[in-house]
């Protein structure tokens, strides 16, 4: 067996979210200390107060806005393939070798000779439209997909809805003030990177996804992580509650136009085997990567 090939000589975003760990961490060390001794740093996220003066807590917004707006963009480096997925260019569809030896020995010469020439097949091939094959030969299963899996993400709107709600309640009923909100936003922030480098709740009692890369939900984390904002008004939480609802809304609307993106079963950058990201921690070894004389290329074999 060999090392899966996109993983070598690169490091996986397992390290990169280690950093990301550490560094939220520490932010929310900073902001525990800063509502313990200077609560009054938090007055930035009420009303036009963002004009005011700058504050660290800019800095902050400035981090969750270049994150957010990361995520709008193609990219390699930056989000691991689970955020990227919704974007064609990362859409690979699960194709078919079709080895005109191995026909050779199923069919006859003669039917062979009569139906097929590998000039005539190689013009057909070039025809197919690569994006719907996929979506084509599962297209029941893939159906099944899109139900399952939004039933499951719904359940864990709902249940975020009411943890919003439940935090507005008490919000407006001065049990808690706007520092608090803050502090509880900043605390979700650590959560997001806890989920994807150490556990998930999520994955593990709804979407029973295989791991972060396949996540159904991956780019509803800003909306989740900003949504106690929704009930302050403001510059600061309003700005980023807006960029938050836009990439869910990008990302739900792209989940039904193009579902086969989303799903291992149609898109073959998801596989375990096609890995660059090892969120899960493990160094995939794959069995199916041509080793030796067999890795020549046949022309006889055509990739659709």
């Amino acid at each position: 067996m060999a090392h899966n090939p996109h993983s070598i000589n690169k490091p996986s975003f397992r390290s990169i979210y280690l950093m990301r760990f550490l560094t939220r961490s520490a932010v929310f060390a900073a902001a525990i200390i800063v509502f313990i001794f200077s609560r009054e740093t938090f007055d930035v996220i009420l009303g036009l107060n963002f004009f005011r003066e700058f504050s660290v807590c800019h800095l902050l917004w400035i981090a969750w806005m270049f994150d957010m707006v990361m995520q709008l963009i193609p990219s390699t480096g930056y989000w691991p393939l689970g955020s990227q997925k919704y974007f064609g260019a990362k859409y690979v569809p699960i194709t078919r070798r079709i080895n005109i030896a191995h026909l050779r020995q199923i069919l006859t010469l003669e039917q062979l000779s009569k139906y097929l020439t590998i000039d005539n097949i190689q013009t057909q091939l070039h025809r197919i439209n690569r994006n719907h094959i996929a979506n084509y030969v599962n297209k029941k299963r893939l159906k099944e997909f899109v139900r399952t899996s939004t039933r499951d993400a719904y359940y864990i709107a709902i249940i975020w809805i009411v943890m919003t709600v439940v935090c507005a309640a008490l919000y407006h009923r001065g049990i808690i003030d706007y520092a608090w909100v803050m502090l509880i936003v900043i605390a979700f922030y650590l959560c997001d990177v806890i989920c994807v480098y150490f556990w998930c709740p999520f994955r593990v009692f709804f979407m029973k996804n295989r791991c972060c890369t396949t996540c159904r939900i991956f780019n509803w984390d800003h909306l989740m992580m900003f949504a106690p904002f929704l009930f302050i008004p403001g510059v600061f939480t309003w700005s980023l509650c807006i960029m938050a609802i836009i990439i869910f809304l990008i990302w739900e609307i792209t989940f039904f136009v193009h579902p086969e993106r989303f799903w291992e079963d149609t898109n073959n950058a998801l596989s375990c085997k096609n890995c660059t990201d090892e969120l899960c921690g493990k160094r995939l070894m794959v069995t199916d990567v041509p080793t030796g004389p067999e890795a020549v290329s046949d022309p006889l074999h055509e990739t659709l």
